[in-house]
């Protein structure tokens, strides 16, 4: 489960453009999801994953939605925050989740119209809520590939993999794949090209260059939100998933080994 409430609190610095909203998100009370902290008495924003963080995305984008009290304002200015600090961006609106506007309407309706118009998406003058709902659900979440993760964040990220911990566990298996998926990525990409390991000198030939690259094609979907993306995790079974957790364990901490020796 991830508190968006408190993940902004905790992550938000003052020389960054979201603290213009801290004093809206600290004043917030959660309406939606009844989770209350054992140690305060305040509500929660609470979302199981980041696949339902996107999808909260979607449903405040919705073209019903009127942004006309403080809760709607908030849920909007959390979820662009989560997913800006984890290297999401939008390819149709790259710069949404960097420079949210602070009338979140200004981009749910305006933005997304003038998207629509300037695509020829347009009936006429007017842009069918249908249209909008469909750019809604077609939106394309990818992955910064200036997201890196360097020095001790990588390793305590290995750490908190490799050993099983408890913030690990608790993930979905969706979001360990992802974690799994990213970190290899940062562990192999060196001065922005990907290397090459010398596996046989600890796998005994079980474990290979083609290996890696294979599995790395296969978890690449958690990586990212597309629609495309989205359809191949679908298509995979719960043990499949979980093979692929255990498999990438593996394969991490001998990538680890290697990089460290």
């Amino acid at each position: 489960m991830i508190d968006l409430r408190k993940y902004y609190l905790d992550n938000v610095r003052q020389d960054e453009y979201y603290f213009k909203f801290y004093n809206e998100i600290n004043d917030a009370v959660n309406l939606d999801f009844l989770d209350i902290d054992s140690n305060s008495d305040q509500l929660r924003f609470v979302v199981f994953d980041t696949e339902e963080v996107i999808e909260k995305f979607r449903q405040l984008c919705q073209p019903e939605n009127r942004f006309d009290n403080i809760q709607d304002d908030c849920w909007f200015h959390i979820v662009t925050f989560f997913l800006y600090k984890q290297g999401y961006y939008i390819k149709q609106f790259p710069n949404i989740l960097k420079r949210p506007p602070v009338n979140p309407s200004d981009f749910t309706y305006y933005e997304i119209r003038n998207w629509a118009f300037s695509h020829d998406l347009n009936d006429e003058e007017v842009i069918r809520y249908a249209t909008r709902r469909r750019i809604i659900s077609e939106l394309s979440f990818e992955k910064s590939t200036n997201f890196i993760i360097t020095g001790k964040s990588l390793d305590d990220l290995f750490k908190k993999i490799a050993t099983n911990d408890i913030s690990f566990v608790q993930m979905s298996t969706n979001e360990k794949l992802q974690e799994i998926a990213n970190l290899i990525e940062n562990l192999l990409k060196i001065n922005g090209k990907f290397v090459s390991l010398e596996y046989n000198k600890i796998t005994f030939g079980f474990i290979t260059n083609d290996d890696i690259k294979a599995f790395r094609k296969k978890v690449q979907c958690y990586r990212h939100a597309s629609e495309k993306s989205l359809k191949e995790r679908q298509n995979m079974t719960d043990a499949q998933k979980m093979f692929l957790v255990d498999y990438g364990i593996i394969i991490l901490k001998t990538i680890y080994k290697l990089i460290n020796s």
